[in-house]
Formats: structure tokens, C-alpha cells, sequence
């Protein structure tokens, strides 16, 4: 099935997004997209539908603005040269005006993304997620050059969410985690579209060595806060987003993860419930995230 055919649906985090080029020109360009990200217009499973609406501009670079819609209010805006977004208040439309570049479109679905999943107990994060052979999901929050794509091609993963960044929702109070399109250059794994309940929440050291210890919950949400993908900046959202993160920190194990750079050293890794007995962050036990002077 080409691109062109596949249906206007994104399936990302528990969320429908539903691709709707305004002219003949964003349509076309809006392919390569759909083919190279075929795995997530596959149906799954969804909560929200949000509609993107994405408009091809003519305008000079540094003069996009959001085209005008009868009874549309954003509640958030960005712009940048190539792109104009807007989302509205109840996070379930948003408009782009785009050049028609494959990375505006990509830009308008990442910003999609995000508004969207405030609202609803989840957030984009950089990240590198996978689950090892025992079961184990990790989510390893770190920015670039932090040695996310160096841990995504570690032997053992029986399956990769993503190395650049990662969708993770609270449901039901419990963190999952979700499969994304957006990797770093050089991706050798197939795209993961599904989704797994996280387990452990580490913390990457490059080290010569590998070796899980524990770590408070507040350093934990505080690395996660810092890595959470958000251009939203006013108090509610900064608050909203320092909460998601400690919610997420006291939900499951934290730990630092040190890991070499080259080897087999994954399968060595102790990650079972059984082993974590040494693991004083618990949630049940370990300290408020959110009355630490740690964040």
C-alpha cells in the first residue's frame, strides 16, 4: 500500500490523529509521510481523536501566520520559519501553516502531540524506551549526546520504542510507555508501534561497566522534568509538567543506569522484581519527589 493510500489516521500514545491537508499541494507533500510512517497509521486501540488541519503557505520565511477559521481560539501558539502552529483550548484541533517541507509537517504533529497529551496524563520526553528480554521496560530520559541511540544498540532488547523521543502516559495512575516515529539518523530497528507498562525509570552513565543503583525518586523526576519535550511555557503548563513528572518518578523503580559503550552487557543487568529488593526508591516507601529541594 502506497503512502497516498493509507488512511488520514495517526495512531500515537493512545491518541488518533487524523491528518487533514486543506489543499492539493500539503496533500502531496503529506505522503512521504505516511509512507515512511506506515506502522502508525495502522489502527490501534485510542482514547481522544485530535484533528490536525495543515495548510501550505506561499508566504516569505518569517511571515508564516495561522490562516484564518471561524470560531478557532488557540490557546497556544509557536511559530518558527518554516511553520505557524496553533492549538485550541480543548486540545482537539489544531491548525498549521507549513512550507510544504517534510520537517514543518513532522514539526506541526510533534506540537500536535504534545498540547494534546497534557490534558491528558502524558508527555513527549527524549528518551531512549525499550524492554530487555526478561520483560523489564525502561524509559532513559537523556538529551543529545547523553548516549540514548549508544543504549537503543545494545544486544538484548527484544523490542525498541524509540532512541529519540518517546510518548509516556499516566493510565490509570500507571506509567506506559509508547512507540514512536521520531529516532535519531541511522535507525537499524524497525519501527515499535505498540506499547508496555515502564518499570524502571533510569538514569544513563556512560561507564565501562554495567550496573543498576538505585536513586532517589526526586533526581529521577527531576532528569525526567528536564527531558519532557514541551514549548508550552506559561505557569499552568510548567506546573502541570512538574507534577506528570513526579507522579511518573513515584510510580515505578529508579535507578542510575551505567552502561559501556560497546558489548553484550544487557543480559547482565539485574531487572526483576525479585532483584530490586536493594531498591530503596518504592513508591510506597521512597520520599515526595515534590517536597524535595532536589527539583
Amino acid at each position: 500500500m502506497s503512502g497516498a493510500d493509507l488512511p488520514p489516521f495517526l495512531y500515537l500514545g493512545g491518541l488518533r490523529l487524523e491528518l487533514v491537508p486543506t489543499d492539493a499541494e500539503t496533500a502531496l507533500a503529506v505522503s512521504p509521510l505516511r509512507e515512511s510512517w506506515a506502522p502508525f497509521f495502522e489502527h490501534r486501540p485510542f482514547d481522544a481523536q485530535i484533528v490536525l488541519s495543515l495548510t501550505k503557505t506561499h508566504a516569505a520565511p518569517g511571515d508564516l501566520d495561522l490562516p484564518s477559521q471561524r470560531g478557532f481560539k488557540p490557546v497556544f501558539k509557536y511559530g518558527r520559519t518554516d511553520l505557524a502552529f496553533g492549538l485550541d483550548a480543548p486540545r482537539t484541533h489544531a491548525i498549521a501553516a507549513v512550507d510544504g517541507s517534510l520537517g514543518a509537517i513532522e514539526a506541526a504533529v510533534e506540537l500536535t502531540l504534545q498540547g494534546a497529551l497534557e490534558s491528558r496524563g502524558g508527555a513527549m520526553v527524549h528518551a531512549m524506551a525499550g524492554e530487555d528480554g526478561r520483560g523489564c521496560v525502561f524509559l532513559v530520559p537523556g538529551r543529545s549526546g547523553q548516549g540514548k541511540s549508544t543504549l537503543s544498540r545494545a544486544p538484548g532488547w527484544a523490542r525498541v520504542f524509540a532512541d529519540e523521543a518517546v510518548i509516556v502516559r499516566l493510565v490509570d495512575h500507571q506509567p506506559r510507555v509508547f512507540g514512536t516515529p521520531f529516532w535519531s539518523e541511522g535507525r537499524s530497528r524497525s519501527f515499535e508501534p505498540s506499547d508496555g507498562v515502564l518499570d524502571l525509570l533510569a538514569l544513563p552513565v556512560k561507564a565501562s561497566f554495567a550496573e543498576l543503583r538505585p536513586c532517589a525518586p526526586a533526581d529521577a523526576a527531576a532528569a525526567l522534568l528536564a527531558c519532557v519535550m514541551s514549548h508550552e511555557s506559561g505557569p499552568r503548563a510548567r506546573a502541570s509538567v512538574f507534577t506528570w513528572s513526579c507522579d511518573v518518578a513515584l510510580a515505578v523503580r529508579c535507578a542510575r543506569l551505567h552502561f559501556p559503550k560497546e558489548g553484550s552487557w544487557l543480559s547482565g543487568v539485574q531487572t526483576k522484581p525479585e532483584s530490586w529488593a536493594h531498591f530503596s526508591g518504592t513508591p510506597s516507601s521512597g520520599p515526595s519527589p515534590s517536597s524535595s529541594s532536589g527539583i
